[in-house]
C-alpha cells in the first residue's frame, strides 16, 4: 500500500471492521472515516515523532508550568458542572 494513500469510509464501515481500518493504517494509509459524505475522524500511522506521555509525566509538567509566573492553571467553567 502506498505511503500517499487515503481511504475513505463510512462510520458503520469503521464500527464493523475497526480491525482491518488498523490495519490499513498500519499498511500506511490515512483512512478518512465519514457519517453523511462528512469527514468526522482520520486515522493516519502515528510516525517517528510521536512521542505518547504518560499521564504522570504529563501532571509534573503542568505542575512546572503552574510554577512560572503567568501560567496559573484555569478550570474551565464548563468542566465543573
Amino acid at each position: 500500500m502506498a505511503d500517499d494513500q487515503v481511504i475513505r469510509i463510512s462510520e458503520t464501515e469503521a464500527t464493523r471492521n475497526f480491525v482491518g481500518v488498523l490495519a490499513r493504517v498500519r499498511a500506511g494509509a490515512e483512512v478518512v472515516i465519514e457519517s453523511n459524505a462528512r469527514a468526522v475522524a482520520v486515522a493516519r500511522p502515528a510516525g517517528e515523532e510521536f512521542q505518547p506521555r504518560l499521564l504522570s509525566e504529563s501532571i509534573a509538567l503542568a505542575y512546572t508550568h503552574a510554577a512560572e509566573p503567568g501560567h496559573e492553571p484555569r478550570t474551565d467553567p464548563r468542566l465543573c458542572r
